[in-house]
């Protein structure tokens, strides 16, 4: 529990980061890959967008090959379930 206190600011600045990115992946006007650096630029924080990158990866919403990445196959499924729920 400590360590969740501790960590609130940085991991919230890291979701914020990931939703972003995700976001970015999901665009309808910009399907595709995305070069690692194109999503560093739209951050504006190399590390960060890393960081957020690789967890988008571990949690399965994004695909990295090599310095590219494009959102998984689940990810965008989500996305079409819900997103037009709010529309």
């Amino acid at each position: 529990m400590q360590d969740q206190t501790t960590c609130a600011p940085a991991c919230a600045l890291v979701e914020k980061t990931e939703q972003h990115l995700l976001w970015l992946l999901l665009r309808h006007d910009r399907r595709g890959p995305w070069h690692a650096q194109e999503l560093a630029r739209e951050v504006g924080d190399p590390e960060q967008a890393g960081v957020a990158l690789a967890g988008l990866h571990a949690a399965g919403l994004a695909h990295l090959n090599g310095e590219f990445a494009h959102a998984t196959y689940a990810a965008e499924r989500f996305y079409a379930l819900t997103v037009p729920m709010y529309e």
